[in-house]
């Protein structure tokens, strides 16, 4: 893994120190707990935020850089950090096993960059996003415009997910082919906190427990006459 000043176009870095910017500020890393590789240290992902022309690519309407992934129980140490950037991924529907859920997307792009979207949910909750079928968003194309557009996408929850809480990542950026870990291109990774929900069973129609109890009056008078 590179280290987050070891660019691959050495010319960001030299462009972010002639304009006076710290290039770790510069760099965006993920806040879910650690065992989901969050900080340089695991092997955590991360993103550089500008280009050498100070193009961006990021998730929602904001974001900002960190020294090191801020990894939480809630999944909020971005947010508590240095304020609420984490704002590009809403869910439009509940998650519940076996069904398919929903969000919207926020992009804003420069123009340059064609935004990738990839995205993992630990449908099982064993700590990470390694297990087949992690993998919910591969490499969807969000926004090839300047400015902030938002996308309406849909996931499949596995029929065998565990129910509670775990943790979903989303990673944006201007290649795409990325892993829920190690260094990418330009762009942000944001990190939440769901909940995965049961189903609901299916109510018993009225009509049908109607018959049912016919049938037990019926059932009771026989045997009153036959006594």
């Amino acid at each position: 893994m590179k280290s987050p000043l070891s660019f691959a176009n050495g010319l960001i870095l030299a462009a972010l120190l002639t304009v006076g910017l710290d290039a770790h500020a510069l760099v965006d890393f993920g806040d879910a707990p650690d065992s989901y590789q969050t900080t340089l240290g695991s092997g955590g992902a991360y993103h550089t935020i500008l280009d050498e022309n100070q193009n961006k690519l990021f998730l929602g309407t904001s974001v900002d850089g960190e020294t090191d992934g801020l990894p939480t129980a809630l999944a909020d140490g971005d947010d508590t950090n240095s304020g609420d950037d984490e704002d590009g991924i809403a869910f439009t529907s509940p998650l519940v096993v076996g069904q398919t859920a929903t969000l919207d997307a926020t992009v804003t792009a420069a123009g340059v960059y064609q935004p990738f979207l990839n995205a993992w949910m630990d449908f099982n909750g064993d700590g990470d996003w390694g297990d087949p079928g992690d993998q919910i968003l591969l490499d969807v194309v969000v926004n090839n415009v300047q400015g902030t557009i938002v996308s309406s996408l849909a996931f499949s929850i596995p029929a065998d997910a565990a129910v509670g809480p775990t943790y979903a990542r989303f990673r944006l950026d201007s290649v795409g082919g990325l892993f829920a870990d190690g260094n990418g291109e330009i762009g942000e990774v944001e990190d939440y906190l769901v909940t995965i929900s049961a189903p609901v069973p299916a109510p018993v129609p009225l009509a049908l427990m109607g018959l049912g109890l016919a049938g037990i009056g019926y059932q009771r008078r026989k045997q009153i006459n036959a006594a």
